[in-house]
């Protein structure tokens, strides 16, 4: 038997060696640049599904049921991603999810924490009438578009601690367990129209944009306003709350003045600051021109009484433009 021996040269060993870092390479580029796709409306999931740093080019997962735990942490979402109608029975994680197209989550419901934390949105993220069962927590995310919550149930905590959001809207809203909003930055609107707050409502150091509007709103618990930036504008409508809204806390936003309506509101149990918030009417405003100067009186004597000095003559002189101004204007 002839038996062949090959010489190896220093040569043929970095050949070798590039070669093999080479086949290296590309297999990490590969997996780096895969697109993953999940066309699965209806399907029931019985075990964990895991799509952790994943790039997915195509999410339809309507009225699916997540039977165990859900993982999609650092994923990207390239097109819309479609959860309507899913039901999540584990702990479900987008945490740091990349949506770069529409988050549709109409009707989901989570059964247990729901970790959105740390998300980045380039469209709208959707949860209208969906239930959350546990935690929602959507701290430190960058909301770059509108978020609904129409219709949405929270039974636990909803947390958008020092997260960034364009628009918000909340609308026939139950949150039953705490409202962590603190040190939230808000640069549009945040809307709020029927919502019940079971709980505390926490707005410390929060920035609170350019309107802020509670329509229908019921507080059950304390609402936290220390260090609160405040709107350009405060819109209070037909709001009910058991203890004192102290906006004595707040900080003026950059223009100086916050422009506050109050429509079928109990002034008595609020503490406003007129040296940095100015009363207002828009024009749409029910209020006929002699409510709104009784408005006036009444707001005035409450901080005669209360002794609040400064306020008090930033507000009589307000008053007194009002009284002298063309009624359009307000």
């Amino acid at each position: 038997m002839t038996i062949h021996t090959y010489n190896i040269t220093p040569t043929t060993k970095r050949v070798y060696k590039r070669f093999s870092l080479l086949i290296i390479l590309s297999l990490i580029l590969q997996s780096a640049f895969a697109q993953f796709a999940l066309n699965t409306n209806g399907r029931t999931f019985t075990r964990p599904v895991d799509y952790r740093y994943k790039s997915l080019f195509l999410i339809k997962c309507d009225s699916c049921v997540f039977e165990d735990e859900v993982d999609f942490k650092k994923a990207t979402f390239t097109r819309e991603a479609i959860f309507s109608n899913a039901i999540f029975k584990e702990d479900t994680k987008f945490e740091k999810v990349n949506f770069k197209a529409k988050g549709n989550f109409l009707n989901s419901t989570f059964s247990k924490k729901a970790d959105f934390g740390y998300i980045n949105t380039y469209s709208i993220l959707d949860f209208t009438n969906a239930i959350f069962n546990d935690e929602a927590l959507f701290w430190m995310s960058n909301l770059s578009e509108s978020v609904y919550f129409n219709s949405t149930v929270f039974k636990d905590d909803v947390v958008l601690l020092k997260s960034k959001i364009n628009k918000a809207f909340f609308s026939n809203t139950n949150i039953m367990g705490e409202a962590r909003f603190d040190n939230m930055y808000a640069n549009d609107s945040l809307v709020f129209t029927n919502v019940k707050f079971a709980k505390m409502l926490n707005l410390d150091s929060a920035h609170l944009g350019t309107q802020l509007i509670f329509d229908s709103v019921s507080f059950n618990g304390i609402v936290r306003l220390r260090g609160t930036i405040l709107p350009n504008t405060l819109q209070m409508k037909n709001t009910n709350f058991e203890l004192p809204l102290d906006f004595d806390k707040c900080i003026p936003n950059e223009t100086g003045s916050c422009l506050l309506y109050l429509e079928n509101v109990d002034v008595t149990n609020c503490w406003f600051n007129f040296q940095f918030m100015k009363l207002w009417f828009p024009h749409d405003s029910p209020l006929s021109s002699e409510q709104q100067t009784n408005l006036y009186k009444k707001l005035l004597a409450l901080e005669k009484k209360r002794k609040r000095t400064e306020s008090y003559e930033a507000l009589k002189k307000q008053m007194n433009d009002f009284d002298n101004a063309p009624k359009e204007v307000y």
